[in-house]
């Protein structure tokens, strides 16, 4: 009976934010709205969704989009709520995660710079089927869906850019749920600092870890300790590491956990320097 009436609390709960979020007149996601332009501005402009796109109309885009500076631990979307916008990293950390009763939340996806958050539910234009938080202080650029909608039907290459992030979005995660089926610990992980470090072009040999731990573990498919111990096993192989930040001597040494789907995104690899083929 206890357990009954607790599920009850929380499902008003959960109803109580999502009218709070859905039924005000501004899409507000954080009170502190960016004051300086120039700079979140130009982010804007070179982000994936607007390639090869005509200046003109990445323009207007963004002229009926806003910009905000979305403080840590800040719910961006929950499930069920309709989809207005179309959220777009400019800077910072966002998670995917579905909640779970008596138990932790499950952690999907960990997303960065550069990267829309949900996108594959605007083409349903119903609902949100996931939940998504900053992790970090995050700069999001929030485009309405009518001007998306808008966009898509007005632009070839909008449409094209939707359609490659969302399928390799929906690759990923495929990837991930294999990874975790197929591989063990020490795989995972060299896959996610991997990515971690392309991310960066290869211009450091310094990762910096965009959560905590226990998230990065969860979203891993294994229990902190594990992480931790690995982490351990990693330090004896010319890897240093820190609370945040990792450091490899060797970065080429990454390489061995590269697969076929995951290289052709990879910066050295068009560059002619795959460490893989060697």
């Amino acid at each position: 009976m206890v357990r009954t009436y607790s599920k009850k609390i929380n499902k008003l709960h959960n109803i109580e934010k999502k009218l709070r979020l859905t039924l005000g007149d501004d899409h507000q996601l954080s009170k502190h709205k960016i004051n300086t332009f120039s700079t979140s501005k130009r982010l804007a402009y070179k982000i994936t969704l607007f390639q090869n796109m005509a200046y003109s109309k990445i323009k207007q885009i963004i002229s009926c989009a806003k910009i905000y500076q979305i403080p840590k631990n800040k719910m961006l979307i929950l499930e069920d709520a309709p989809v207005t916008h179309l959220h777009i990293v400019l800077m910072g950390w966002v998670k995917i995660f579905k909640q779970q009763y008596n138990t932790k939340d499950k952690i999907l996806q960990i997303i960065g710079n550069n990267e829309t958050v949900l996108e594959h539910c605007l083409f349903t234009h119903q609902v949100f089927n996931e939940n998504a938080k900053t992790i970090t202080d995050t700069l999001m650029l929030s485009i309405p869906i009518d001007v998306v909608n808008q966009a898509l039907k007005e632009s070839s290459k909008f449409a094209h850019n939707l359609l490659i992030i969302s399928a390799q979005k929906a690759n990923i995660a495929l990837q991930n749920t294999q990874s975790i089926k197929y591989k063990n610990t020490k795989q995972r992980m060299g896959e996610f600092f991997l990515k971690l470090l392309n991310d960066k072009k290869w211009q450091s040999n310094v990762i910096q870890l965009p959560c905590n731990k226990s998230l990065i573990s969860s979203y891993l498919g294994m229990s902190r300790e594990v992480f931790s111990r690995n982490l351990k096993n990693l330090s004896h192989q010319g890897i240093s590491i820190t609370k945040k930040t990792i450091t490899i001597i060797n970065k080429e040494k990454l390489c061995k956990y590269c697969y076929f789907d995951n290289n052709n995104q990879c910066y050295n690899r068009q560059y002619n320097q795959c460490y893989l083929d060697e």
